[in-house]
């Protein structure tokens, strides 16, 4: 894997990010790169891997949030349906949220997956985008 190309998308996203105040966890991962069954997803936290329990402001039950977690079970997903996190037509399996914030982009080549946790799925979704567009692909056609 080119790691120009893995820090373009990375960089992307992080700029992103904070350009939206978000912080959290960014995924890129290249499917059509591979050894054997072996896919190597790159890792970027973008200041923080978690938000801390806040159970005064979100209530008694909050236990904070895993960034890097929840990004990868967007990946999952994605690997799993061949569709966009949050977009399955079935109901999320076990390890599974169902939330916005993955693009899978699929080719003759194979597939590639952007994927970012910490905003809404709205922001996890715009930031994912800019991941996309920096290796040059247009988020309006991927699968869906």
């Amino acid at each position: 894997m080119d790691e120009k190309i893995v820090n373009a998308v990375l960089d992307a996203m992080e700029k992103k990010a904070k350009q939206l105040g978000v912080t959290g966890v960014a995924v890129y991962m290249d499917a059509r790169v591979t050894n054997g069954n072996t896919m190597h997803p790159h890792v970027r936290v973008v200041e923080r891997l978690e938000r801390p329990a806040q159970p005064e402001d979100r209530g008694p039950d909050d236990t904070g949030t895993n960034y890097f977690g929840v990004v990868m079970t967007k990946v999952g997903e994605m690997l799993s349906t061949m569709k966009d996190s949050g977009q399955a037509d079935r109901p999320p399996r076990k390890g599974e949220f169902g939330w916005p914030g993955g693009l899978i982009f699929v080719d003759e080549g194979g597939s590639r997956y952007f994927a970012f946790s910490g905003g809404t799925g709205e922001e996890d979704v715009w930031i994912a985008e800019m991941g996309a567009a920096a290796v040059g692909l247009d988020p309006e056609f991927h699968v869906e």
